[in-house]
């Protein structure tokens, strides 16, 4: 063992902390770990060591990421490590070397695998989950506890999380779902931390690494919110005079933090007044890259609004990064960010999840967001996920933070919120048809397939967190009842005893059974050919889908117009756009009839208390069609409003989804002899179609397989 570990510790040209060497003795000795610790402290060698040792075992080792971004990241650490033969990746759209002895993939393709073909995990002696903690995400949370849930126990777990208040719940509720894991928690950043507030012009410290408070600022900021409107309000900074201020302090460079798309770029724009390049040297640097990455695009794509405006941006040393940006030009930013060539990129917080794009500073531009109901002040959670992005180990002896004055945060709420403690992680569980199909197929010829299935709501963390709680509950109101005069409180304690929704997960599966028996995909004890069908769609309108199928409305469309009806469903931005693109009269008319078939799915799913199916953007029509017909990106985005990256983002979307209705149909062809061949064949059809110019560039962006000598074919 301990010639193990100085063997794995002899590739790292550092010696490791004492955190990662517990975690890895753990390992060494069979057992799972969960490591909590701050965001680049160096969690994923933990997570190395295990994948060595499975190497050296003979067993296979899976490692899974939240994002496909850092499935492909990962995909090319472990290809330096280990070389191609042995190391595969499954992303959906990319499958490559997948009998792979050491195979990255997001946990969606390891949750789909357990369900389908848990066979397959037989030799697999290691999983990594990694960035665990998003199993508190309201739109992906269920599928890291399924996927935990439904683990064969033979296989060890690593578990990596940023630091959070409940980690030792957390590894409580693993241990009893699969088996004992312990407990690594490290709370020391790698880097430390400083904490500046930026206010009329300056720079001011006002909490140290240590978290003693040495400045506080009475009366400023949150002066529009005071209800008297005492004191006046100061100008808001602008990203000039922060930028300049960081540049004198020797503190670039800079991820410069904001919650909307369009702020990032009027931010940038607005800070490109002047030059922020990090070196002399640099700007010479930056126009190589950016020739070569505008070199692979076609003329007309190089006059796209997004690209000019990001390629003017670069020229003055700074840059913007958000979810709507062309893929492409992604992967640019960060190679050029990740090069110390540029002196800022102004992004929003997506960039903090997972990314690693580390700066010596963080700015945070605003201290509220929109949540999708309200605009709310920053959580203790969201500060520290986006400022452990601040110092980069190895080259910063301090981290810093800037917070900039608000007229509308007051400088207690700023303080309040860096100093408290983080709140805990909390399970997003939630019933989903396809999970209850795939567990009642795997039940086999058992007469109660239910009770599998109740096994997997029972085991959830959302199950655990509740009983925990009652436990709690309980136990206060029997030591409040010996006391015969606080009865006020007991009747309170009582109260929120009987609004614990302890028996939510069963309720909920009760009514996704009752709508899966209405529509016909169970009959009594079975599942139905229907039901077969929408276990291999994973997409959360797969009732739809399934039953738009099932019933004709698919049949008899050319291949562009069945990639165009999908991408109905592809495109869940909530966001207002106009539409002038147009559609032939059957497609309206097919619209229509969809539209009637969507509204009897929810209507249906209401009466039965449940929420699942979203149903399609009723603004989104046109892009794929339009794009199938030869049209170029900038026509798109002039009839439609929508920036260039959602765009080529929706037309990915509607690809991932046409694969899983073409792996659906391939698994069906015997119960749709009449029309599963023709199906298959214009989905390849429409596939190989779709993907051309800068959305074939793009794709290759994103593909970390090392890329062919190619040349790109229609402009786009």
């Amino acid at each position: 063992m301990d010639a193990l570990i100085t063997e794995f510790a002899a590739r790292y040209p550092f010696n490791l902390d004492e955190f990662q060497l517990e975690a890895i003795r753990e390992l060494a000795n069979h057992r799972s770990v969960l490591v909590a610790a701050p965001t680049g402290t160096g969690k994923t060698v933990v997570a190395e060591f295990a994948v060595f040792m499975a190497v050296r075992e003979g067993l296979r080792a899976f490692y899974t990421t939240p994002i496909k971004a850092l499935s492909n990241q990962k995909f090319r650490d472990f290809r330096d490590q280990y070389g191609a033969e042995p190391v595969g990746l499954m992303t959906g759209d990319i499958v490559e070397n997948p009998d792979g002895q050491i195979v990255v993939m997001t946990t969606e393709v390891l949750r789909n695998m357990l369900l389908q073909t848990p066979e397959e995990l037989e030799k697999v002696g290691i999983v990594v989950f990694d960035e665990i903690h998003y199993l508190a995400d309201p739109e992906r949370g269920t599928t890291w506890e399924e996927a935990i849930i439904c683990l064969p126990k033979h296989i060890q777990l690593v578990c990596l999380s940023a630091t959070v208040s409940n980690a030792a719940e957390l590894a409580e509720w693993i241990s009893r779902v699969h088996r004992p894991i312990s407990l690594i928690f490290h709370n020391e950043r790698a880097v430390p931390l400083e904490h500046y507030y930026f206010h009329k012009g300056k720079l001011e410290k006002f909490l140290t690494a240590d978290g003693r408070v040495v400045r506080t600022f009475p009366g400023v900021g949150g002066e529009y919110r005071r209800r008297d409107r005492s004191g006046k309000p100061s100008p808001e900074p602008t990203p000039v005079e922060v930028l300049t201020s960081l540049r004198s302090a020797g503190t670039r460079p800079a991820t410069y933090f904001l919650f909307s798309r369009r702020a990032t770029e009027e931010a940038a724009e607005g800070a490109a007044q002047r030059s922020f390049f990090p070196t002399r040297g640099a700007r010479r640097q930056v126009e190589e890259v950016v020739a070569d990455y505008l070199g692979r695009l076609a003329p007309e794509d190089r006059r796209l609004a997004q690209v000019v405006k990001l390629t003017g941006c670069l020229d003055r040393g700074v840059a913007f990064h958000h979810a709507g940006l062309l893929p492409l030009l992604k992967v640019m930013v960060e190679e050029l960010f990740n090069a110390g060539l540029l002196g800022a990129v102004f992004a929003t917080d997506t960039l903090a999840l997972g990314i690693n794009m580390p700066a010596k500073t963080v700015v945070i531009g605003e201290f509220t967001k929109y949540d999708g109901e309200s605009r709310r002040i920053l959580t203790p959670n969201e500060y520290q996920q986006m400022t452990g992005r601040a110092g980069r180990r190895g080259m910063d002896e301090q981290g810093y933070s800037v917070i900039l004055y608000s007229p509308w945060v007051a400088f207690e709420e700023v303080l309040e919120v860096a100093t408290a403690p983080l709140y805990p992680v909390e399970s997003a569980f939630r019933v989903r048809y396809n999970t209850i199909l795939n567990l009642w197929l795997r039940a086999g010829s058992d007469r109660q397939p239910v009770k599998r299935i109740e096994w997997l709501l029972d085991s959830s963390f959302r199950q655990f967190q509740l009983e925990r709680q009652l436990r709690v509950l309980e136990e206060e109101l029997a030591e409040v009842t010996d006391r015969s005069q606080q009865t006020r409180r007991a009747r309170r304690l009582a109260r929120e005893i009987d609004r614990l929704p302890i028996w939510q997960n069963q309720a909920m599966l009760r009514s996704a059974i009752r709508t899966l028996r209405q529509f016909g995909y169970v009959q009594a004890h079975y599942v139905t050919d229907k039901g077969m069908m929408l276990a291999d769609i994973f997409d959360p309108n797969g009732l739809i889908i399934v039953e738009a199928l099932y019933n004709g409305h698919l049949d008899r469309l050319e291949p562009l117009e069945l990639a165009e009806v999908l991408s109905w469903f592809a495109f869940d931005r909530d966001t207002y756009f106009f539409n002038r693109l147009s559609l032939p009269p059957h497609l309206r008319q097919l619209r229509r009839d969809l539209d009637r078939l969507q509204r009897q799915v929810i209507a249906a799913e209401e009466r039965n208390g449940l929420v699942l199916t979203p149903g399609f953007t009723p603004r989104f029509w046109g892009v794929v069609l339009a794009w199938g017909q030869g049209e170029p990106l900038s026509t798109l985005v002039d009839r439609t409003g929508l920036p260039e990256g959602d765009l080529i983002l929706a037309i990915n979307k509607t690809l991932d989804l046409m694969r899983q209705v073409r792996d659906m149909v391939q698994h069906s062809l015997a119960l749709m002899p009449a029309i599963g061949p023709s199906l298959l064949s214009s989905l390849q059809t429409a596939d190989a179609t779709l993907r051309r110019g800068i959305l074939e560039q793009s794709l290759r962006a994103m593909d970390p397989r090392p890329a062919e000598p190619h040349v790109i074919g229609a402009a786009g």
